[in-house]
């Protein structure tokens, strides 16, 4: 289950709880709760969204974290046990920097980082920033196959499967996933400056095929019929007409009036059948 808040366990330098905090940037991190007093800080990765769990870490106390990001949603563990082992672990170094290799003899190396993950990066860093990807889960294995155009060796992730994740030259790779990125970004449609995408949408269960220059078919309309009732037929208007409560026998059974020539008669209404011989 997890903790309704975001305290993970007591702080190692104060006596105040670390709690999960977020950056300007909207990063996440663990930071003492009676900060600025105790400013210390552990990482978290910048996948996701931090939840803590029930379970603690038996060594620290502190409750570990799980990253929510959808698909990828996994569990990062205790943040201080990710930490000392990136502070423990060296890096170890593949080949040369394709950036300042020539120049300055930087070097690439496989680095663990305190926020748990893991990728290449030149051994000159802050000074060169050159990196690449690396999968966060998985125990990476050097090989003795190197890359003709790189001279880098091929990386092997296990990650505890049959089937182990060859990944190759760590530049080739990378190469290849942003090229799959930009064919699945430009096959994707386009949308217009309202969010909706410019394709047309077919109704369910109908198909319509549009060409150039015509206009898609319309919906029938049944058009409203303006004729009105003959004059004949219509009751004649009334300027004083009494309320519901004082209607009367002769006005519940008006009379229509029709011009009949020069002179005019009172006939019933179409609905009664007392018809008088003199006016059939």
């Amino acid at each position: 289950s997890l903790k309704a808040d975001r305290r993970l366990g007591p702080c190692p330098r104060s006596d105040h709880e670390l709690i999960v905090r977020r950056s300007g940037d909207g990063s996440y991190f663990v930071g003492c709760e009676g900060y600025p007093d105790c400013r210390y800080t552990l990482p978290l990765p910048s996948t996701g969204e931090p939840l803590v769990l029930d379970e603690a870490c038996e060594e620290h106390g502190l409750g570990h974290v799980k990253m929510l990001a959808g698909r990828d949603t996994f569990v990062h563990g205790c943040p201080q046990c990710a930490a000392d082992e990136a502070d423990e672990s060296e890096d170890r170094v593949i080949g040369a920097c394709p950036e300042c290799g020539g120049e300055h003899d930087g070097n690439l190396a496989i680095k663990h980082l305190r926020s748990g993950s893991r990728l290449v990066g030149c051994t000159r860093y802050p000074d060169c920033d050159y990196s690449l990807p690396l999968p966060r889960r998985g125990e990476i294995t050097v090989t003795d196959e190197y890359c003709d155009e790189h001279g880098l060796p091929a990386l092997v992730v296990d990650a505890d499967s049959d089937d182990p994740w060859e990944l190759g030259c760590p530049i080739c790779n990378y190469r290849e996933y942003r090229a799959r990125n930009a064919v699945s970004r430009a096959s994707a449609p386009r949308r217009s400056v309202t969010g909706r995408s410019n394709c047309p949408t077919p109704s369910p269960g109908r198909t319509t095929t549009l060409t150039a220059g015509t206009r898609p078919p319309t919906r029938p309309t049944t058009p409203r019929s303006t004729t009105r009732a003959p004059a004949a037929l219509r009751p004649a208007a009334t300027t004083d007409r009494p309320p519901p409560s004082h209607f009367s026998s002769a006005a519940q059974n008006p009379t229509w009036e029709v011009e009949l020539g020069p002179s005019s008669a009172s006939i019933p209404p179409p609905c009664s059948n007392s018809y008088s011989s003199s006016t059939r």
